[in-house]
């Protein structure tokens, strides 16, 4: 999937999920996809998503560990508390993104939809890729 459809996926709601719900939803990505690829494919995956959205979110640069074999979830949380609600959003929304692309390029946009839909449903839409209009069901 080109990054120009996966940002057209981006819809825009009126809730906001708090910080906390960001680790959560990384938490329960991992717990869908960890079986499937692995603690180290997922932290593989997850590294390179925050090492990608740090070029927007500097801040991110605390987090990523390239030598990580697991997801080190109390250092996302903890960096996301100290900055403002929207750049903890727009951070989690520029991962998440970039995330989904990668995911989607390796098993495919289906079942990545339908491993991590229901997941980024339960928060927000604001912060979950979505469905274009002109895409096919």
């Amino acid at each position: 999937m080109s990054s120009k459809t996966a940002s057209k996926r981006v819809k825009t709601a009126s809730a906001t999920p708090a910080t906390d719900d960001f680790v959560t939803i990384w938490r329960e990505i991992g717990g869908r996809l960890v079986p499937i690829i692995g603690q180290r494919g997922f932290a593989a995956l997850h590294n390179r998503s925050l090492y990608t959205s740090r070029a927007d979110h500097p801040f991110l640069t605390t987090v990523h560990q390239s030598g990580l074999s697991a997801v080190d979830y109390v250092a996302l949380q903890t960096v996301l508390k100290q900055q403002s609600d929207e750049q903890a959003q727009a951070a989690t929304k520029a991962q998440l993104q970039i995330f989904y692309e990668r995911l989607s390029y390796l098993i495919g946009e289906s079942f990545t939809e339908r491993l991590l839909r229901p997941i980024l449903d339960t928060y927000s839409s604001d912060i979950a890729p979505q469905k274009a209009p002109d895409d096919p069901p």
